[in-house]
């Protein structure tokens, strides 16, 4: 997967082709907010957009990874993130079909109440 693209001064801009997004910092990272809350992250320069039960298999197969990160007891800990296919980085019309499957999940998880609270505004 991409590594490095975009900073994060530039995340703005980078999905403003498909979204108007606000971009919060968290954990040494970024949360990336749409109208639905929030649906990406950005770590260490790497993308990752949010994934359900309902979306997981389309990231699987594009060959995606999730994000995981090690917990303090040593234990790996899966996140609902996958990374975004380098094509989309390139591509807006990748970059819209992914960003449309992450918004879709978050709508859900926000739905559910297992969503993170929305942007402020």
């Amino acid at each position: 997967m991409r590594q490095g693209a975009p900073r994060a001064g530039e995340l703005v801009d980078f999905f403003a082709p498909v979204l108007a997004v606000k971009v919060r910092p968290m954990f040494g990272g970024h949360g990336i907010y749409g109208p639905e809350g929030i649906f990406a992250i950005d770590v260490d320069g790497v993308l990752f957009l949010k994934v359900d039960a309902e979306t997981r298999r389309h990231w699987e197969q594009a060959g995606s990874r999730p994000f995981t990160y090690e917990k303090k007891a040593g234990q790996q800990a899966v996140m609902s993130y996958f990374a975004l296919p380098d094509e989309a980085y390139d591509d807006p019309d990748a970059l819209r079909h992914w960003v449309g499957l992450a918004r879709s999940a978050a709508a859900r998880a926000e739905a559910q109440g297992n969503g993170k609270r929305p942007a402020r505004r």
